[in-house]
């Protein structure tokens, strides 16, 4: 709760989507993927055990994945972090049982912590170098919105380069016939 609240009183003013890393000093202003890496920095300077959790829109961490699991949501001061104590964990996998989304095996078959970081977190991780990717995705996409077309190519080749999915697969091809659009018209 320390680190949460002294990182988010000195270094995050401002929440924008539309933002990059550099900005959170300059300024203040953070989106989700900023914040989320700047957590994980101090973090690791720290030594506080985390992972960094992917949606389709977006990102958060989880510190003491294996023991605590302390729900690090950066983008909203006021309740930015959840804890989970064991009777919330055993409830949330006994409801899951009630509805057969898990079985009676697995739930003897496997340790509280684990069912619960499966179920109620879902989604792998991702490591940090794989944030920096989504950073370059984000930013082609904030350029290709304000029509810098060759800005948006060459960030799309570095979120691909650092994290090479079906989404920066799709971004660089379609980024690519864009450009190569651009340059047969102009002939």
């Amino acid at each position: 709760k320390s680190t949460y609240k002294t990182v988010h009183e000195n270094f995050l003013s401002k929440y924008e989507a539309e933002n990059r890393f550099y900005e959170i000093i300059k300024t203040g202003n953070y989106n989700c993927v900023t914040a989320t890496a700047l957590y994980a920095l101090f973090f690791e300077k720290l030594s506080i055990p985390y992972t960094i959790k992917e949606e389709p829109t977006h990102v958060y961490l989880v510190a003491y994945p294996d023991s605590e699991n302390v729900l690090i949501e950066t983008t909203t001061p006021m309740s930015g972090f959840l804890t989970f104590d064991h009777e919330f964990k055993i409830r949330y996998i006994e409801v899951l049982k009630k509805q057969k989304v898990i079985g009676s095996n697995e739930v003897t078959s496997s340790n509280l912590d684990a069912l619960f970081n499966r179920y109620y977190f879902g989604k792998d991780n991702i490591s940090l170098t794989q944030l920096i990717g989504i950073h370059f995705l984000n930013d082609a996409l904030f350029k290709h919105d304000h029509n810098d077309i060759d800005g948006a190519y060459e960030q799309v080749k570095k979120g691909y380069l650092y994290y090479p999915n079906t989404r920066s697969e799709y971004l660089l091809m379609s980024f690519t016939c864009e450009k190569l659009q651009n340059v047969s018209d102009t002939l």
